[in-house]
């Protein structure tokens, strides 16, 4: 009973694991095929078992892992970069391990392959610099706005003040009304960069880029 238990919870963990997972026989033939396995390279098992490893993986590696169990006779395990061959044609890149499964007398009985798709992680790390950056936007843009609020609404009140005096020369109101205007954007501005959650960039000059603030995504709370 304690068998069959643990059978279970092989299986399932042999399911369930973000890895993908395949074995073979001592001929390098798969007899293990998990189902993370089978979302990486689009096969199912029933439709790569039997068939021998050089239809899911190079056969470069398959050398070299050979060459190593000649040399070694010993448990060893390589870990690289490679493709796996996919099920529509072409390849995907990822992170592979590989490992000779050992009988109780040392014999070489097949091989464990265990694989990680590196567009996962490279998804995961643009999210994490996506949110590093933004932090730092958000960062700067708290910062811009505690040491330029306090002149740019001093300057705007004064404005506004020599606004209301009678007898200005049209001209010089005209000024006076640009400049309370681009103080007001100015803030507005300030206001957006603090409320980014997703920063989109924007070639500007000599190879440099920008927010694009009115492609970027901004929350709506103040």
């Amino acid at each position: 009973m304690e068998i069959s238990r643990d059978s279970f919870y092989l299986e399932d963990l042999l399911e369930n694991t973000p890895f993908g997972i395949f074995s073979t026989d001592k001929n390098f033939r798969v007899i293990v095929f998990n189902r993370e396995a089978e979302r990486i390279t689009g096969f199912k098992a029933d439709e790569v078992a039997g068939k021998r490893l050089n239809s899911l993986i190079g056969i470069s590696v398959i050398r070299e892992f050979s060459h190593r169990l000649r040399k070694e006779k010993n448990c060893f395990f390589i870990d690289i970069f490679s493709a796996v061959l996919l099920k529509g044609g072409g390849t995907s890149r990822v992170r592979m391990v590989l490992s000779p499964i050992l009988n109780k007398w040392g014999l070489f009985e097949g091989v464990l392959v265990l694989t990680d798709a590196l567009g996962e992680f490279k998804h995961l790390y643009e999210g994490m610099i996506e949110a590093e950056r933004a932090s730092a936007i958000n960062e700067t843009a708290v910062s811009f706005n505690h040491e330029i609020n306090n002149p740019l609404c001093s300057i705007l009140g004064n404005t506004q003040l020599v606004l209301m005096e009678k007898g200005l020369d049209g001209a010089v109101v005209e000024k006076l009304k640009r400049i309370e205007k681009d103080i007001t954007r100015i803030q507005r501005i300030a206001g957006k960069l603090a409320r980014i959650t997703r920063p989109v960039l924007r070639e500007y000059v000599s190879g440099r880029n920008m927010i694009d603030l009115e492609r970027s995504e901004i929350t709506s709370k103040e």
